[in-house]
């Protein structure tokens, strides 16, 4: 009897963990899918090369949480046999259903259309590549639909019937399987929580030192104010301050808040930082930065002026006349 605890503790334990990891990709997946086809959407429609850019760059974190969710995924379909043998046998013709249907029409269309992403920018037709990049984040929504309509009757057991010639349960409507409340809340509950992004902030370089023209800046820290956003992430604390009295002044506002921000380049959490010292430093790098572009920029206005090269900027009005 110690032994059949000790096996049954270590198969939780195993499935727990893998299940774990798993899902840690999961909802990137979901979200980045949806994300980079609307890039691209952008740049079909533009044929800017920055979204095209951005669309490759997120393309690649899309690739390597596919992967290891994939990697991941196949480990716990396995793990339901050499686990869970009995389980399986006892509920596998319903059990085993929707994991069927994942695996054979959403993971096969993933697959396919992931391929066209990924390697077919210049063998098929932009409108065919942007098509293939939205059925590919269609194909992950289906196949966590497909996953929690399993997981779902587990929890909530429907459409099925206990036969005593078999010792089996048996499906006898599949409809009550795929539509119970329980599945439907919870894919909705799934792929929308992969969905949520609260927003990207982004000023033109024209904004200056101050914060006043930053109008991105200024409605993410309104946002951070009405509670919608939890944390901040930002490349460096040049791009989220561009003098040291603001930087630290708002870093103060949002740790009151309870509002973290992460400084990639500088590797630095204010939630979890001890001392401003190092923001400070960094800070005073940044102002220091903008204020020589700030002047070389106005120095090679100044000297192209006085060579003769003068470039105006205007915007055509539609009462005004050309040649």
């Amino acid at each position: 009897m110690e032994n059949l605890i000790s096996v049954i503790d270590w198969s939780r334990a195993q499935f727990a963990l893998t299940a774990i990891y798993h899902w840690l990709f999961v909802p990137l997946t979901l979200g980045l899918g949806i994300i980079i086809a609307i890039m691209e959407t952008i740049y079909y429609r533009t044929k800017d090369q920055k979204w095209l850019a951005t669309t490759k760059f997120w393309m690649t974190l899309f690739g390597v949480n596919f992967a290891i969710g994939v990697a991941t995924g196949i480990i716990l379909e396995f793990e339901f046999g050499t686990n869970w043998s009995n389980y399986s046998w006892f509920v596998g013709d319903i059990f085993g259903a929707p994991l069927a249907i994942e695996g054979i029409l959403a993971f096969f269309m993933e697959s396919t259309f992931i391929a066209v992403m990924f390697f077919g920018w210049k063998k098929v037709g932009p409108k065919f590549h942007l098509a293939s990049t939205w059925l590919t984040a269609i194909g992950a929504s289906i196949s966590a639909l497909w996953i929690l309509v399993a997981n779902a009757w587990m929890q909530h057991p429907v459409g099925m019937e206990f036969n005593p010639d078999t010792m089996r349960n048996e499906m006898v409507d599949f409809w009550a399987v795929v539509s119970s409340p329980m599945a439907v809340n919870k894919f909705f509950h799934t792929v929308l929580s992969g969905w949520t992004l609260a927003g990207v902030f982004a000023d033109e370089g024209i904004s200056g030192t101050q914060t006043k023209k930053r109008t991105e800046f200024n409605r993410m820290i309104r946002m951070c104010r009405n509670k919608k956003i939890d944390l901040v992430i930002t490349k460096s604390i040049s791009r989220f301050a561009r003098n040291t009295v603001d930087c630290l002044e708002y870093v103060r506002q949002l740790k009151d808040l309870g509002i973290g921000v992460i400084f990639e380049k500088e590797n630095i959490n204010t939630l979890t930082m001890t001392s401003e010292f190092m923001i400070a430093l960094y800070g005073s790098f940044a102002q220091a930065e903008s204020e020589s572009i700030s002047k070389n920029v106005s120095w090679g206005k100044e000297k192209a002026y006085r060579e003769g090269k003068v470039q105006f900027q205007y915007i055509m009005s539609p009462l005004s006349r050309h040649k």
